[in-house]
């Protein structure tokens, strides 16, 4: 794979910024299995920003096995740079982009997402205006198969994944699918721990706040999720979050019981963020996706009895 480090860039970041009153920005996408057309999306999005093109660097991790990108991008090359990662997992994959990433501000986001196109901009003002600021947790707006009807497991996914104002709010960090932060928080705090095969933004960003930075949530800085639409997708997500919890209660001392018991209350609290949009979507549609919560509560429950007795987390 080609990693393009002989681009031309500015000088350096610093004079860039000077000149131009703006950060060099490394937008720092994973990639994973063979969708190459929703990557396609994400990279024209990005590359079609409305920030500055000589302040702005796109990397992209292929993070198979055997990497499928190769030459895709040869034609944008002067802004973006395709690298492997062959050890399995985005947040290690995250970090192998910060390794070549020349950033004052680094923006990360998933190839299955698109970027609005004042994203970038957006996120970098906040980042900015915010003193202390340890991330920006940008709003993460979900797409369906049938834009005007969300089918049942989209409302799922609608109700319960991605609340990033929620995430910044009561829980301390934001989903890496849109995030934007300085390169000298990581500097300071860290990369992503590469144990997590999931959630890892989550520890990363409970760090930063434990540090003392600030928070935000970044209504403006938008990018588009496609919704899971079927049961099994939003069954994969709940094993692989089981396998984040599964590391993080290694590293505590509350016991086995103690974990599941705090599963079955997740279940019931998910519930209840459910029932709160009855009059959005009707009472018999959120029953419907409640009785969806228990099935894929179930499936995590039963991943971490799988994880207890001995399993590897899932990817």
């Amino acid at each position: 794979m080609d990693d393009n480090s002989g681009q031309d860039y500015p000088p350096s970041n610093r004079s860039a910024r000077a000149e131009y009153g703006l950060p060099f920005v490394s937008v720092i996408v994973p990639f994973f299995g063979a969708d190459t057309e929703q990557l396609d999306r994400c990279i024209n999005a990005i590359l079609a920003q409305e920030y500055p093109r000589d302040r702005l660097e796109v990397i992209v991790v292929d993070n198979n096995v055997r990497p499928v990108l190769n030459d895709r991008y040869r034609s944008s090359a002067t802004f973006l740079s395709v690298i492997h990662e062959l050890q399995p997992g985005s947040y290690r994959a995250r970090n192998r982009g910060i390794s070549i990433a020349r950033g004052e501000v680094y923006a990360f986001t998933d190839s299955d997402c698109v970027p609005s196109k004042d994203w970038v901009l957006s996120g970098v003002r906040l980042l900015q205006e915010t003193p202390n600021c340890g991330l920006v947790a940008g709003r993460v707006v979900l797409t369906f198969v049938n834009l005007n009807l969300p089918g049942l497991f989209e409302i799922y996914d609608l109700c319960i994944n991605l609340r990033q104002e929620e995430f910044v709010r009561e829980f301390h960090f934001g989903a890496t699918a849109n995030m934007i932060t300085h390169s000298a928080v990581f500097e300071k705090v860290g990369r992503f721990n590469e144990e997590f095969l999931s959630g890892g933004d989550c520890e990363w960003g409970q760090r930063v706040w434990k540090m003392g930075y600030q928070q935000v949530f970044a209504s403006d800085a938008v990018v588009y999720h496609p919704a899971r639409s079927t049961l099994t997708a939003l069954c994969d997500k709940a094993r692989r979050l089981a396998g984040q919890d599964f590391v993080r209660m290694r590293g505590r001392k509350a016991g086995r019981r103690h974990f599941l018991l705090a599963e079955l209350w997740r279940t019931v609290r998910h519930a209840r963020i459910a029932w709160k949009r009855r009059r959005e979507f009707g009472c018999r549609r959120i029953l419907q996706v409640i009785s969806v919560i228990g099935r894929v509560q179930a499936a995590k429950y039963s991943e971490l009895v799988r994880l207890l007795r001995g399993g590897i987390p899932r990817r």
